[in-house]
């Protein structure tokens, strides 16, 4: 269907909109920026999961002493970060397909993501991740992604029907 003929009070007065927009369903690139970021942030979260994992020499024998740390704090790197890098990377697709819980999971996983890093900032003096550049750019892009997906042209492009007709 092509067009759907709409008309006010007078008659002569007809107007054609596209069937996305009378339906509520509108394509913008808010939204395909935002899923394109989503997809991009948690793939380099894996990237650098991989790259601090291929950096660990495992030895012979049963680690002790420092590399014991290193494996440690790197799987639990791991763990508090690629869940919601995957949740991200997740919902990122979603919002390919204008899914409308793909907005929440994507909020989600951004606040996942903030949560983690500030534990690792704040409550693991020992760790190396602690004062880490990693931390900070995780940080820094979660915090933007947050007020991204929070614009106005983003929330709206996944808003309910009733919100985005009105």
């Amino acid at each position: 269907m092509k067009g759907v003929l709409l008309a006010d009070e007078n008659p002569e007065n007809l107007m054609t909109i596209d069937h996305n927009q009378a339906h509520g369903w509108t394509e913008s690139w808010p939204a395909r920026v935002s899923a394109i970021l989503a997809i991009g942030q948690g793939l380099a979260i894996f990237g650098l999961i991989w790259f601090l994992i291929s950096r660990i020499e495992f030895p012979s024998e049963v680690p002790s002493g420092p590399i014991l740390l290193y494996i440690v704090d790197i799987a639990l790197f791991s763990v508090a970060l690629g869940l919601p890098a995957l949740l991200a990377a997740l919902s990122g697709i979603g919002m390919l397909f204008y899914w409308r819980a793909a907005w929440l999971l994507a909020v989600l996983a951004e606040a996942l993501l903030l949560a983690a890093s500030l534990y690792f900032y704040f409550y693991l003096p020992d760790s190396q991740f602690e004062r880490s550049i990693y931390i900070y750019a995780i940080m820094a892009a979660s915090g933007l992604m947050a007020f991204y997906l929070n614009t106005s042209d983003v929330r709206l492009a996944f808003a309910p029907n009733g919100a985005r007709a009105g």
